[in-house]
């Protein structure tokens, strides 16, 4: 690595940092919500806006707008926010950290992972979503057989995104995903038949 490149990477590493006592990134080029509960005020995780101590007293280190910032008697009640989605995106496509990126490979496939993970979360809620649908739409034609099935289906695809990095590989859900869609697919099938014979 070059002189030049170290430096780079070392002054983009001071301004994004790991805030391990909750779990998620910091540092002035971060973008973050305001950690206050009701507010969606658009800050970064710098110093600037870190409860830091206060006379005698430590601050939370948690990350406020300058409104909330100074409600310094209730901070202890707030919990930190997650990462901001932005960033979530940042981390992985800004050009301007690619010399964090490579001076960080581990920390770059942890935030992959992640991602990987909330968009498959994200793909089993929608499909345990179209379970319930075709749940009701069979139990309202009196396929009462197929409705548990299907109900049973949403809610193993619930526990299944619970699961996702746990108990449960990625590739374990992803098998769940692709027979769950089949057979989505094909009560949808059979009761689109099934409202049609109604109909007639």
């Amino acid at each position: 690595m070059s002189a030049l490149h170290h430096s780079a990477a070392a002054a983009v590493s001071d301004e994004i940092y790991r805030d391990w006592s909750a779990d998620r990134w910091a540092g002035s080029r971060v973008p973050a919500y305001c950690d206050w509960p009701t507010c969606a005020a658009e800050i970064n995780r710098g110093r600037d806006f870190r409860c830091t101590a206060h006379g005698v007293d430590d601050g939370c280190e948690l990350f406020f707008c300058a409104r909330h910032l100074v409600q310094i008697a209730v901070h202890d009640l707030v919990r930190p926010k997650p990462d901001h989605s932005r960033w979530e995106l940042m981390i992985l496509t800004d050009d301007t950290l690619e010399p964090w990126r490579q001076a960080h490979p581990t920390e770059l496939e942890q935030e992959r992972r992640r991602q990987e993970h909330s968009s498959l979360r994200e793909t089993v809620a929608d499909l345990a979503q179209s379970a319930d649908r075709q749940a009701a739409r069979a139990a309202a034609l009196s396929g009462l057989a197929q409705s548990s099935r299907l109900f049973h289906l949403a809610d193993e695809l619930r526990r299944a995104a619970a699961a996702l990095g746990g108990t449960m590989s990625r590739d374990d859900v992803l098998e769940l995903l692709d027979g769950a869609q089949r057979v989505i697919v094909t009560a949808m099938l059979q009761l689109d038949a099934a409202e049609r014979a109604c109909e007639n």
